[in-house]
């Protein structure tokens, strides 16, 4: 829809717009509505995975979390939360990663960031997955992400078009 100085438009021009860029640029979307197990140790422990992701070459894709809610047995205890990514077959935990938020002292943390990975295949990929999983690197106690019917573990697999390519400038 193109909109030119001195145009009005009416709600009514808009119906169907953000539905159509939704449908556009969701990829796929992954969800849990339960607690992930917990974990007392540094051996990360999957939670939630994405599969049979159709990628294309030449498009560049966002991973992305929705906000988490940590639950901890030791405030002081430092937690991780980790996006990975296998280009053919499930993700596992040794697979790539590609995105992660870590706390080191967690204190009253009640949630943590929604965070992103970011994928740009030089080569189609019809059978990528992304895993999201949680550890804790040092502490005590045990750690899990809480979920309800409200308010899952989520994560979403967004492309943006055509990778532009990188033309950044490592100073």
């Amino acid at each position: 829809m193109t909109v030119l100085g001195g145009d009005v438009t009416y709600a009514s021009d808009l119906n169907g717009v953000e539905s159509r860029v939704l449908e556009l640029n969701l990829h796929a979307w992954g969800q849990r509505l339960t607690d992930s197990s917990s974990t007392s140790g540094t051996t990360e422990l999957a939670v939630l995975r994405v599969d049979s992701l159709d990628l294309k070459a030449g498009k560049f894709y966002e991973v992305r979390t929705g906000n988490l809610r940590p639950d901890l047995t030791t405030a002081t205890d430092r937690v991780k939360v980790t996006l990975r990514y296998s280009s053919s077959g499930a993700a596992t935990t040794s697979s790539l990663e590609i995105g992660r938020v870590e706390s080191a002292t967690v204190g009253d943390l009640n949630s943590l960031p929604s965070f992103s990975g970011w994928l740009a295949p030089t080569s189609d990929e019809a059978t990528a997955s992304v895993l999201l999983s949680i550890s804790r690197p040092t502490g005590a106690g045990t750690f899990f992400l809480e979920a309800d019917p409200n308010r899952g573990i989520e994560i979403f697999v967004i492309c943006h078009g055509d990778a532009p390519g990188n033309t950044g400038v490592a100073l």
